[in-house]
């Protein structure tokens, strides 16, 4: 069964499941799939219903970088304009990534809650408990906490004075910062037993 078309270096997001089994990627449907910022859909794909549909957006705009919750009830993702360039002038994609904001899809009420306030957010990351996104924007990492809409700045800059853009305006942020996986160590004030 096709489902849709995504770049292969997953530099529009990596494709993300729930625990029921649902999936959202991000399908190309612009003239120059190189491009970030043409054509580019996040599709939320039923698993019950086997079929596919885009997150709500703007007609002028495009979507990426989906993440479910660990539940799988809520999906973030950033939301950016739609250019009609080719050019890759660093200016130009600087104010790209800085007019993402990021959105959160609720597929049970087919909602939709953007925080203008995550402006520049790109590739969003649920904390385990999903109590929290982390994501970049501006040089930095920033906190949304999921219960006050307001973000903290946690770590920046990132990259300092190198550009962080590569060639087609696209970053793959697979590796560039993550939650931690392991639990917290436990404080010892004397001595801890192992």
């Amino acid at each position: 069964m096709y489902l849709g078309e995504t770049l292969t270096n997953d530099s529009d997001g990596v494709p993300t499941g729930t625990p029921a089994g649902d999936l959202a990627f991000v399908s190309d449907s612009g003239s120059d799939p190189r491009t970030p910022w043409n054509g580019k859909r996040v599709q939320v794909c039923s698993a019950t219903s086997r079929a596919c549909t885009a997150v709500p957006a703007s007609p002028n705009g495009v979507t990426l970088d989906p993440v479910w919750s660990p539940s799988g009830s809520t999906l973030a993702y950033a939301t950016a304009p739609q250019l009609t360039t080719d050019e890759f002038m660093p200016g130009q994609v600087a104010a790209w990534y800085g007019g993402h904001v990021l959105s959160l899809y609720d597929p049970s009420s087919g909602t939709v809650t953007t925080f203008a306030s995550a402006r520049g957010a790109t590739v969003p990351a649920w904390s385990r408990d999903g109590s929290g996104l982390l994501y970049e924007s501006g040089d930095r990492l920033w906190l949304l906490p999921h219960d006050s809409g307001r973000p903290v700045a946690v770590a920046g800059p990132l990259f300092g004075e190198r550009a962080p853009f590569s060639y087609y305006g696209e970053i793959d942020w697979a590796q560039q910062f993550a939650w931690s996986a392991t639990p917290a160590a436990a404080q010892c004030y004397v001595a801890c037993n192992p």
